[in-house]
């Protein structure tokens, strides 16, 4: 069975891009940027991005506590254009400069993750085993469990990440994550699977003896995490002589 990063998830939250929030901070009328900037000095990338935000309608995402004096704080309005689509401010707080970047969407509103991958778990096929010195290749099952068909109305992809742990069973951190074009996930029908491809996010992992190590998947958009699984690494078959 599967295990989700987030225990009691409140699945009435939504998504705009990288954010969950509760979807009432995303009524009422806002505000416009500058009163909620207030009279801290911005640096922004280049001066259009400015000038292509909405004037209006801006509202603090996170932190969602208004007495909460963040480092980083991320900012929606709707879209000028396209209805119920949105924009993003990301503002953060190094070494006592604000900058700003922009996320000009339109970015649409989804349901949260863990509303998204209910029923879908991640099983490995078996143990996998490879030569030490080398990156592993290995893929994981990604199955729905539910008796309704899984719908990819979000357009979740197929990037999945894997983590060798430590004797803790932690993360071995920091880890590189990989992001390719991945294509997006198929709507799933009830007991369908699919294999999808782990890329290792553990650092040197070519420089790892050889061994048992456990680890872990996880399907990144939906940050479906997978129970632990078996790496095997083989010292390297010499050649005759």
């Amino acid at each position: 069975m599967s295990v989700n990063p987030a225990s009691n998830p409140d699945l009435d939250l939504v998504q705009i891009g990288p954010v969950e929030v509760d979807p009432a901070a995303l009524q009422g009328p806002g505000s416009s940027l500058w009163d909620l900037l207030g009279d801290r000095r911005v640096e922004m990338p280049s001066p259009d991005d400015v000038l292509d935000l909405p004037r209006q309608g801006w509202r603090r995402l996170v932190p969602s506590r208004p007495d909460v004096t963040p480092s980083s704080e991320v900012l929606a309005a709707p879209h000028r254009q396209i209805p119920e689509a949105w924009v993003l401010v990301f503002v953060n707080n190094v070494d006592g400069i604000w900058t700003a970047s922009t996320h000009p969407g339109p970015l649409q509103v989804h349901r949260c993750r863990a509303a998204r991958r209910l029923g879908l778990e991640l099983r490995w096929p078996g143990e996998h085993t490879c030569t030490a010195g080398t990156l592993p290749e290995m893929a994981i099952d990604l199955v729905n469990t539910a008796e309704t068909r899984w719908v990819n109305d979000a357009g979740d992809h197929m990037t999945v990440h894997g983590w060798v742990l430590d004797e803790k069973g932690e993360r071995i951190m920091p880890g590189v994550l990989l992001f390719s074009h991945a294509p997006k996930l198929p709507d799933l029908d009830p007991g369908d699977r699919m294999p999808l491809q782990v890329n290792i996010a553990t650092r040197n992992i070519e420089e790892f003896s050889a061994g048992r190590y456990a680890l872990v998947a996880e399907l990144y958009d939906l940050q479906l995490t997978s129970p632990p699984g078996t790496l095997i690494l083989h010292e390297p078959t010499l050649s005759p002589e």
